[in-house]
């Protein structure tokens, strides 16, 4: 049985405007091997990202 081990990283960002921005970059970090969720919040200018950790 394989043990998954999950990271969560927060980041601050700037300069999006609009739905289309939150979406724009969810898709393009979810393209990235090992990110298995992208959640951007547009008010507070924050996104967090689980990632795959290898150990």
């Amino acid at each position: 049985m394989a043990i998954e081990n999950i990271q969560t990283i927060q980041m601050k960002v700037s300069g999006m405007m609009c739905s289309f921005c939150t979406m724009s970059l969810e898709k393009a970090l979810k393209r990235y091997p090992g990110v298995k969720s992208v959640l951007v919040n547009l008010v507070h200018g924050i996104f967090l990202i689980d990632t795959e950790v290898s150990l």
